[in-house]
Order: C-alpha cells, then sequence, then structure tokens
C-alpha cells in the first residue's frame, strides 16, 4: 500500500524508511520500546462509549503481537557488526536495492524508481494502517457487536440491553501477597471466601480477624451421577460459625439439574434447607460440568443449563430471597443467555490480577487456591463490589 511522503518515516541523514510511518520510526528509533506501550496508545486514542478501553485492549492484545515488529524473530544474522534480519539480506524482494548503512542500525531497502511509484511489499508496524484495519472491522460490525476476550481469544458478542456492563479498569486492581485490592473510586469492596464441606473445620473467628467480610456456603449439591440432593455435612456449622464470627453470609447450591423440573426441585431442598433464616448475600445457582465420564449433566445445551437457572432463580426469588448465578467467563459467553437471568447477582469465576467480563459482576472469584488463616484447607477468595451511593 503506497504511503504519502508525509507520513514516511525518515533516517538520521534524511533519506526515508519506506518500511514505517512517523509514528511508529523515527530518526533511526521505534517510537515504542514494547508492545505494551503500542496497546497502551491505541487504547487511549481509540476507546469509545461504543467500544469500552477493556474491549478495545483485548482485541489490541491479539492483533499486535501478528505484526511484523513485534513477531518473535527465529535468529538473527550478524553482519558487518550489526544485527540483521535473515529475509532482508537473504532474500530481498525483487526491485529493491540495498543502500548505505548507518551506523549502529541495520541495513535498510528501498524501491528503485520515481518515488510515487514507491509501494510497501514488506507490510511494517504501521499505526496509521492498524487504525484504518480496526476501523474497518467496526464496519463489519454495524449491528453493534463488540469484542471480548472469554478467555481464549476475542470473540465478538452481542450486548444484551439493560444488563450493565463492567467498568472495571485493570489498573483499578493490585494484587500482593496472593490478596487482590480494589483501588478505584466507584464501588466499595470487601473480602471474602466460599466455602464447603471441602475446607473441613474452618476457625471462624481467625477468618473474621484476617479480614474477610463474607462467605458463602455451599448448602448442598446434586450427585452427578445418580442424581441425588445432599446436605452439605458442615452447612449448618459453616453458617453458624460464620455468623457468629460477624460475617455476612451467602449460600451456593451446586447443581447437576438435567431439566427445569429437577432445578425448581434443587431451589425447594435449599429453601428447605434455610428453613426461612436470614441471609445478608444472595443464594446463587452454581451449575457445573465434571470430569467424571459419567456426569449426567455434562451434555446439557445452554439453552437447557439457562432454562434451569432461571426456574431455580425464580424459585428463590418468589421465597423472598435474593438470586445469584455463579459462572465462568466460557458459560458467561458460551453457554449462558443472560437476558432471562438479568434480575440474578453475577458472580464470576475468574482468576488473575482483574476481573475482564464485559457485563458487571457484583462478586468475583479470584483465586481458586488461596491462604486464608483459620482455614487450613486452599480455599476460593473472592471480592464483593457494592456501588457507591452519590
Amino acid at each position: 500500500m503506497p504511503l504519502e511522503d508525509s507520513i514516511l518515516s525518515r533516517e538520521p541523514d534524511g533519506s526515508f524508511n519506506e518500511e514505517y510511518c512517523i509514528w511508529c520510526y523515527s530518526g533511526g528509533k521505534f517510537t515504542y520500546t514494547s508492545k505494551e506501550q503500542l496497546i497502551d496508545f491505541c487504547v487511549a486514542h481509540m476507546a469509545s462509549e461504543d467500544w469500552p478501553a477493556q474491549q478495545v485492549r483485548a482485541h489490541m492484545e491479539t492483533v499486535v503481537p501478528e505484526l511484523k515488529h513485534w513477531k518473535k524473530k527465529p535468529q538473527t544474522f550478524l553482519k558487518g557488526g550489526f544485527l540483521q534480519d535473515p529475509p532482508f539480506f537473504l532474500f530481498p524482494p525483487p526491485g529493491y536495492d540495498k543502500i548505505g548503512k548507518t551506523p549502529g542500525r541495520c541495513r535498510h531497502l528501498t524501491v528503485k524508481g520515481n518515488k510515487k511509484k514507491r509501494a510497501l511489499y514488506l507490510l511494517p508496524v504501521l499505526l496509521l494502517l492498524l487504525l484504518g484495519a480496526l476501523a474497518a472491522l467496526r464496519l463489519l460490525h454495524r449491528d453493534d457487536s463488540v469484542a471480548v476476550n472469554d478467555g481464549t481469544g476475542t470473540i465478538w458478542i452481542q450486548p444484551i440491553h439493560g444488563l450493565p456492563t463492567s467498568t472495571f479498569r485493570p489498573e483499578e486492581f493490585s494484587l500482593q501477597d496472593g490478596t487482590v485490592t480494589y483501588t478505584g473510586s466507584q464501588y466499595t469492596v470487601s473480602q471474602g471466601v466460599d466455602v464447603s464441606d471441602w475446607q473441613n473445620e474452618i476457625r471462624w473467628q481467625e477468618v473474621a480477624q484476617s479480614g474477610i467480610d463474607f462467605s458463602v456456603i455451599r448448602c448442598g449439591y446434586r450427585s452427578y451421577g445418580i442424581g441425588e440432593l445432599r446436605i452439605d455435612p458442615r452447612f449448618e456449622e459453616n453458617y453458624a460459625g460464620a455468623g457468629a464470627a460477624g460475617l455476612r453470609r451467602g449460600v451456593y447450591f451446586f447443581s447437576q439439574a438435567t431439566t427445569v423440573e429437577e432445578a425448581r426441585e434443587e431451589a425447594a431442598y435449599v429453601l428447605q434447607s434455610l428453613d426461612g433464616r436470614p441471609l445478608e448475600l444472595p443464594v446463587f445457582y452454581d451449575w457445573e460440568t465434571v470430569t467424571a465420564p459419567e456426569g449426567r449433566a455434562n451434555a446439557l445445551d445452554g439453552e437447557t443449563v439457562t432454562a434451569c437457572a432461571a426456574a431455580f432463580c425464580q424459585a428463590i426469588e418468589a421465597a423472598g430471597y435474593t438470586a445469584g448465578l455463579y459462572f465462568n467467563l466460557q458459560q458467561g459467553y458460551h453457554t449462558y443467555d443472560l437476558s432471562p437471568l438479568k434480575s440474578c447477582t453475577l458472580w464470576l469465576a475468574e482468576p488473575g490480577a482483574s476481573p475482564t467480563f464485559y457485563y458487571r459482576t457484583a462478586l468475583w472469584q479470584y483465586d481458586h487456591s488461596g491462604t486464608v488463616p483459620g482455614i487450613d484447607a486452599a480455599a476460593d477468595r473472592n471480592l464483593l463490589f457494592e456501588k457507591k451511593q452519590g
């Protein structure tokens, strides 16, 4: 693609370098010393209300590493005391001549003939072209689709009307000694754990003294083989202990429902187990596949999983409790249709330094194997986000 002279970069001696634009390369040096700097620049200049910074960053993180300058070179060759890329010196493109050396840097190539006929046969890292390509992508998705990262790469989704989107920024989170803290100003944030019989006996006073403010306790589960409903062996103990230590409590039920009727049965079982007792946090529906091949719910399609979750949550809400949905990125983007679940409190499971889900989540499980005083086994660590008033 030809470039106008006005945006071609130049070498220190004033000669044109036709591989790069003036924004990426100038005076024999690259403007950006890392992919991260280039990505930050693009995010700052491309983010908008329609395309949030979070989605721009996710897209750029897949595009920039594929551009020529940032691709990892298999090896370099030393010629005349200068590091040079093998393709330029071993296999120069037809119509190119080598020109003079510039001390301290590689040779460059130029096209013979009138400068108006110059053409870039090797596409460089051109910010202008990059912006144009991204603009073209936006035109291809004029149906208001947005780019998100589902944990494996960039995908396009159609935003759900009426479901609030996330406003979290990565720089608002910090990770130190296994604990993530939030430094933003939009939310009041509490540290919490979710527990079950797997954590064995818990010393709840120690947990509270360590700075933990809430706990989501497993009240029961359906077995993945025969589908039997069972109470968590330590539910009563954990409910009483967390309350006595002053922690706010929520509960979750591990579902293996395969029909709407079974989901309603699970909700009724939870309500029976609670027996009207108070909760400060929601009752969460936790549907997951299991590694065992005989998992009864492993082969469910997204439509059935969504219908089961909706039936469970509706029954919980009808009884006067707040209902919630526990899920990971893959489930949030590929399994659940969140449209009929808008009234549910969302609890995201995404281990890492900051949450990336497109929609707003009230709880974020950031560690699956955390260390908490008072709990001898590994425990899931969580943050609870509560919108500040005013």
